[in-house]
């Protein structure tokens, strides 16, 4: 019975022992432009130091021509007939070959160039962007990139994994199809500078054209890979989002005019360095722009912030944008903390936060039952002012109050309850919910105050 996992199996275990079969590859790759497929393909998938392909993202299609090739030049355990179905078999033999999709040239247009080692192009079409992606001939290179996930296969064997985020990756395409993605980032590309090897690009300063003609064997003098060191979430949406767009007749350079792309010839270890430099850098941007975010969360929080009621409001204008300026403007909290909180209690707590009640009404509640607590805690521990995080905790009986719709009373002796088992709190707990410090988990400290209650 024809079984495509056996064939996995098979190539997994032949690239193992034939990573550097140049005749293997130079046959399969004969294969591929003879059907039109990405001639990338083969270099990458057998060469997994210098690529990001795997065996379980190559198609049907090119499945088979691997299998059929191999088993054509003497590996008689890859018959096709093995793994895959007469009907399969006979979609691969009559495939019409698409000269299109066999590109591995890439066109920049309106680029000017800074200097020897950096061109810059205005806008790069989505079409092409996804076109280029589609013929991989754009790398995900470990090396220059952000930290990797690790995953044991089938085999017990430790891969590397790119480190992808599903949801921004949503949010990117989200905002593209919205039509709101202005001003839009820069991608960047970088062409490595290797020993021995003679990159192939050319720029052409009157018609503002790079070309780059990428080439992944890596045993040739013109080995040009081509490494993406920065917008790979980026890049991947509009990968998806031309597909899905097309399947619907829209073309995805009505609806996106393109991000602009930096292209540089930098070593690997340069390449590095500037990933370095801009994971630090989007650290920091990005905290501060969720509190830009145009959301009921936020503008919650921005409630606690202003409200100043008869009981004086602790948290007026003591809510800072960030933690750095939290600690240089001597303010009690942050946004990035009460938002992680506020996010997971709309999740787990069916409270909607874009709503009239929780932002008018509610908003005075939480900010009564935190006074409350407050002035019963900051004369018996001093270090409160200490602990940012705490906040999140103090959420839990705010919640409660109301849920429960307690009334003055009520809330009185549930306030005083709360406190006294915080007072129990043992300084190894404390610790532990790390309520002083940046990186924390708001959802452990929010249910563990919960407990409290």
């Amino acid at each position: 019975m024809a079984n495509k996992e056996d064939f996995k199996i098979e190539l997994k275990d032949f690239i193992d022992r034939n990573a550097d079969n140049i005749e293997a590859i130079k046959k399969i790759k004969e294969e591929f432009i003879k059907k039109g497929f990405g001639i990338n393909t083969p270099n990458l998938l057998f060469n997994q130091n210098q690529g990001n392909v795997t065996i379980d993202e190559i198609n049907l299609l090119e499945s088979i021509g691997i299998s059929k090739i191999l088993y054509k030049i003497g590996y008689n355990n890859f018959n096709p007939a093995n793994f895959f179905t007469s009907s399969e078999r006979d979609m691969y033999e009559t495939h019409i070959n698409q000269p299109e999709i066999n590109e591995n040239e890439i066109i920049f247009k309106n680029v000017i160039q800074y200097n020897d080692q950096m061109f810059l192009c205005a806008k790069w079409l989505p079409s092409e962007q996804a076109k280029a992606r589609a013929n991989r001939n754009i790398r995900y290179n470990f090396l220059t990139q952000r930290d990797p996930k690790y995953k044991v296969d089938r085999f017990g064997n430790v891969k590397k994994m790119i480190n992808l985020n599903n949801e921004s990756v949503e949010g990117i395409k989200k905002t593209i199809k919205d039509r709101k993605y202005f001003p839009p980032d820069t991608i960047s590309l970088n062409i490595p500078i290797l020993d021995g090897k003679i990159p192939q690009f050319v720029y052409d300063k009157d018609k503002l054209e790079f070309r780059i003609k990428v080439n992944y064997d890596i045993d040739s003098e013109h080995y040009t890979p081509l490494d993406i060191t920065d917008g790979w979430h980026r890049d991947t949406a509009i990968s998806e989002l031309e597909s899905e767009l097309r399947k619907k007749h829209i073309d995805i350079n009505d609806v996106f005019e393109g991000f602009p792309v930096q292209i540089s010839l930098t070593t690997i270890e340069q390449a590095a360095d500037f990933v370095r430099r801009q994971t630090k850098a989007n650290k920091m941007s990005e905290e501060y722009g969720e509190t830009m975010v145009d959301d009921g969360i936020n503008k919650f929080i921005q409630k606690l912030n202003t409200l100043d009621n008869r009981n004086n409001n602790i948290l007026n204008n003591n809510i800072s944008k960030t933690f750095e300026s939290m600690k240089m403007e001597d303010k009690l909290t942050n946004f990035t903390i009460l938002r992680s909180g506020l996010k997971y209690i709309e999740d787990f707590e069916n409270i909607n936060f874009d709503s009239f009640n929780e932002q008018v009404l509610n908003s005075k509640k939480y900010v009564q039952v935190i006074n409350i607590i407050n002035s019963i805690m900051e004369n018996e521990i001093s270090r409160n002012y200490e602990l940012p995080n705490i906040f999140v905790g103090y959420f839990a009986l705010c919640v409660y109050v109301v849920k429960n719709k307690l009334n003055e009373d009520e809330i009185l002796d549930s306030v005083n309850s709360f406190t006294k088992n915080i007072k129990l709190i043992n300084d190894k707990d404390f610790k532990d919910l790390r309520l002083h410090q940046k990186m924390t988990d708001a959802k452990k400290i929010y249910n563990y105050f919960k407990e409290l209650i």
